[in-house]
């Protein structure tokens, strides 16, 4: 009779068994292995780590969600970068574990978390950065799994320490120096997971205490915009990537004064960090804008009891409406605007955050990073808008320039707040949809008529035969001053059958229009070519732009401002119907710049434009 012996077993079947070993044990660390590798020495060394990369490749599917990473790093999806990413996970989410509160166990959480960068606790600051970084990634990467593990490692306790130990602490301290808080990329992190863990029904219910110590937290990384930058790159330089010469030459470094010590550093600067290791090497990335983490978490607050909001639904009103009685009085929100809180069941919609992070940390590199970059999506900006408008008194803002100690203006600033509602319209060149000659235009159209990426009209339905279609456009204007949007100085932009006819210096620039999605699904279909035929042969001499090599506008953006969609809580708009805008989008990192004009009575004449504009800078994104 045969003996039998675990060593006869085949590694694939080996390998079937430990990933059933694991997956019949408990969610965490596979410490299940470990008596598996135990049994002989044929297993321990089939399901070695050094030995089977295979195995933790396929545990790491198993566990954590791929198809973000997939897209994003295609190069480091292999078996070995993902066993030795589902190692370090393991190790960074049992130090997270370890590391946070939980319940009915005694933890000294001052000697673990210590006090900021002054005071550090046994939790080594190295280890803290590479734990946010983690779980940062983790979020913008689930489409379901993510949390789960998450929440194994104690997520929300874990970062509620990181706000009281770290930053809230910071802020604290700032205060009692009258001083603005230090910033860093952890800090930069931490407020991020804290908005990522924010859910409707705890804001709701948040004390007053909570909501004041928030609020107080939060407020100089939202307002002091002078010292938290909102941009990956000085916003008044269009083109870019731009050389460290040519940038120190165009934009000189500008040295604040005693009596101006808030000068904007307008000089590009890498803003490169490199991670020690992500999915098996290092990673080049630049931080998440701690700005725009505290722009979420304060509005989130301030408008956290909307009125007349129009698409609660009745568990929403409950919740509401008993955070009412408990609170007592409703505090002043005048925007209806339901905040978009953060859900992590499809990773598609942080991709271009993430990109950003990826692609856009070194405006002085010419030289392309590996892997997918950040592009902007034709048509993501065209349509309706709508938010509210924000922002402290101009005395405020004039003390602060002159010198003042910024923070306790900030602190206690009244904010004056407006509703603002615009429809814009998006027009890009042609040679940025890879248009050089009618027929190529023609094919372009045809190609993504029924693409579920981008949503356009067909090319018949937006171009009649009377419209102006180059069949080889002429170069994109030139861009002008930072202050006007990047828009020249006389320059008209006239609307046209299809698109936007932009006239400077007696030459006509034709840029076609990308529809909204509600305008293409009312188009009329024609077959595009039989209408206009193939003209390849005509030439009219204008020199070609290939794609992607444009040193001039490829975006322009026009705005006019619309009644909002329910007014019941303002009485005035800072941007009342009929005002207007103009703007452009930056395509190394989706930047909109947009320079917007009033219109309101005057002198009892209606529809009077007033001089006075406001330039509005930012950009769209899911996070």
């Amino acid at each position: 009779m045969r003996s039998l012996s675990l060593e006869g077993l085949p590694p694939e079947i080996v390998e079937r068994i430990a990933i059933w070993t694991v997956l019949l044990g408990n969610l965490g660390p596979p410490s299940s292995l470990i008596p598996l590798q135990l049994t002989c020495r044929y297993i321990y060394h089939s399901i070695s780590f050094q030995n089977s990369s295979t195995l933790y490749a396929t545990l790491f599917k198993i566990t954590f969600d791929t198809q973000a990473l997939k897209r994003r790093y295609p190069d480091r999806f292999t078996a070995t970068c993902l066993a030795k990413e589902y190692r370090r996970r393991w190790i960074c989410l049992r130090r997270m574990k370890a590391y946070a509160p939980e319940p009915n166990v005694n933890k000294n959480l001052n000697m673990i978390w210590g006090y900021a960068d002054d005071m550090p606790g046994i939790y080594p600051l190295r280890d803290k950065l590479e734990d946010c970084w983690m779980a940062y990634l983790m979020f913008t990467e689930s489409d379901g799994k993510n949390p789960r593990v998450l929440r194994w490692a104690n997520i929300i306790e874990w970062v509620h320490s990181l706000i009281c130990f770290d930053i809230h602490f910071t802020a604290t301290r700032s205060q009692e120096d009258q001083s603005l808080p230090a910033h860093s990329v952890r800090r930069s992190l931490g407020l991020w997971l804290y908005w990522f863990i924010l859910r409707y029904e705890n804001l709701v219910n948040e004390t007053r205490q909570a909501l004041s110590r928030a609020n107080r937290m939060l407020r100089p990384y939202t307002f002091a915009s002078f010292e938290y930058t909102h941009f990956f790159a000085p916003w008044s330089i269009y083109h870019l990537p731009i050389t460290t010469e040519i940038a120190h030459n165009a934009h000189p470094p500008m040295q604040a004064t005693e009596n101006a010590p808030w000068i904007a550093n307008l000089t590009p600067q890498s803003n490169t960090i490199e991670l020690s290791e992500y999915l098996g090497s290092p990673l080049k990335v630049c931080s998440p804008l701690i700005a725009h983490a505290a722009s979420l978490l304060f509005f989130s607050r301030m408008q956290r009891f909307p009125l007349g909001q129009p698409d609660a639904t009745e568990a929403d009103i409950a919740i509401m409406n008993e955070a009412l009685m408990r609170l007592g009085p409703r505090p002043y929100a005048p925007s209806h605007t339901r905040t978009n809180f953060p859900s992590f069941v499809d990773s598609k919609t942080y991709d271009d955050d993430v990109l950003r992070l990826l692609s856009c940390h070194d405006p002085t590199s010419v030289t392309q990073p590996p892997g997918p970059r950040y592009q902007f999506k034709p048509g993501s900006l065209a349509g309706e808008w709508e938010g509210r408008f924000v922002i402290y008194p101009l005395d405020t803002h004039e003390a602060i320039m002159a010198g003042e100690p910024p923070l306790p203006h900030i602190e206690r600033a009244m904010l004056l707040q407006s509703s603002q509602a615009w429809t814009f319209r998006e027009f890009h060149h042609p040679h940025t949809l890879r248009g050089q000659s009618r027929r190529d235009y023609i094919s372009f159209h045809q190609k993504y008529a029924t693409s579920t990426d981008y949503t356009y009209t067909p090319l018949s339905s937006r171009h009649p035969p009377s419209a102006f279609l180059p069949s080889h456009a002429r170069p994109p204007i030139t861009p002008g001053q930072a202050m006007k949007a990047h828009i020249p100085e006389n320059t008209r932009l006239n609307h046209v059958p299809g698109g936007l006819m932009v006239q400077q210096s007696a030459q006509d620039v034709f840029y076609h229009e990308i529809f909204t999605a509600d305008e293409a699904n009312t188009a009329t279909t024609h077959n595009a070519a039989d209408e206009y035929g193939d003209d390849d042969d005509d030439d009219d001499g204008s020199p070609r732009i290939e794609p992607g090599t444009s040193e001039g506008l490829e975006i322009i953006l026009k705005g006019e401002a619309i009644t909002p969609s329910n007014e019941i809580s303002f009485s005035h708009s800072l941007m009342e119907p009929g005002s207007t805008a103009e703007g452009t989008i930056r395509p190394w990192d989706g930047l909109i710049t947009v320079l917007a004009t009033p219109l309101t009575e005057s002198s009892g004449v209606p529809n009077t434009r007033r001089i006075d504009q406001w330039l509005y800078k930012g950009r769209k994104g899911r996070i």
